[in-house]
């Protein structure tokens, strides 16, 4: 099963090229067990599927697929949960949006006959929505993250990097207002980096046209979390970036509609802020009591006014 992963995460073989590969390690491992005078195990199998061998080694990532209105991009609940046979938008605008509520059509449901069962009690009704918004849980993702071997240490040796006095600021942590961040209204606590267990992460939105420079057009854009800690080489590598999802075209959300797909992220990093406790991670089975902020924005001028919300004159 480790082969496969590593094929297919690290060499991109295609899917259909794992399943001719799996069973053929199936029959080489039975052969070589039976020639040497031994019994295989009934339990010994390697999946021919290639999601169940991620899923079994817990390298797929934990998602939640929201129903997201194609019109003002309000998430209503999860795909599985929907009941109703006409399912509209529930979203009933801001208090300071006084445009009338949203009913937009969410999508439709399309029934099916299960196989090898009477037609009369195997109709099967399944909900497609017209768009989705995928969302990556982030404690699942800092999870994994702070699992990686020697990550605590590269985080811990990284919060105060010591500049001399007088020589050129070529990074973050070069500018004295990052590191005497607090992140509360009393300047005399202590600062947020020097406590331990304290991660600093950036956060990315930005729009795209997912066609290149075709004439076609269609905006997408991905909402990504970066490390602060990690030496400047190590930030962008793509395991050690977090992407909580991406937001699908034709047109991107306005500052007001942005924040119905941050609303996600935003629980998970309200709880982060006090401190959570993870197991395990790479300092051993009891794991670290971790502290999170984002401290930085990296956008465009038109990303800041909406993610930040200072909408432009």
């Amino acid at each position: 099963m480790i082969i496969s992963s590593i094929l297919s995460l690290r060499y991109n073989i295609p899917c259909r090229a794992s399943q001719i590969l799996n069973p053929s390690l199936n029959l080489l491992i039975k052969s070589s067990i039976s020639s040497s005078g031994g019994s295989p195990t009934p339990a010994f199998h390697i999946p021919q599927d290639l999601s169940t061998i991620f899923e079994h080694l817990q390298l797929e990532p934990v998602i939640q697929n929201y129903i997201c209105c194609p019109q003002c991009f309000f998430l209503n609940g999860f795909t599985e949960s929907v009941t109703a046979d006409q399912p509209h938008c529930q979203c009933h605008n801001d208090q300071n949006n006084h445009d009338p509520p949203c009913t937009q059509s969410l999508g439709k449901f399309i029934y099916s006959f299960e196989p090898h069962i009477q037609k009369t009690t195997s109709m099967k009704q399944e909900f497609i929505p017209t768009k989705h918004f995928i969302y990556q849980l982030f404690k699942n993702w800092l999870a994994r993250f702070l699992q990686q071997a020697g990550i605590m240490e590269i985080l811990y040796q990284h919060q105060q990097p010591q500049t001399p006095k007088g020589s050129p600021k070529c990074e973050i942590w070069d500018g004295l207002v990052w590191r005497r961040f607090t992140g509360t209204r009393n300047i005399h606590d202590a600062p947020f980096m020097s406590i331990r267990g304290a991660v600093a992460f950036s956060i990315y939105v930005d729009w795209f046209n997912a066609h290149g420079k075709s004439t076609r057009f269609s905006s997408i854009g991905p909402i990504m979390l970066i490390c602060l800690n990690l030496p400047p080489s190590e930030r962008l590598k793509p395991v050690n970036v977090y992407v909580a999802g991406i937001i699908l075209g034709p047109k991107g959300p306005t500052a007001l509609q942005l924040k119905y797909l941050l609303m996600p992220l935003i629980k998970d990093l309200k709880e982060l802020w006090q401190g959570y406790h993870f197991l395990p991670t790479s300092t051993g089975p009891s794991g670290s009591f971790i502290r999170f902020a984002i401290l930085m924005a990296i956008v465009d001028v038109v990303a800041m006014c909406n993610l930040t919300g200072l909408i432009s004159h």
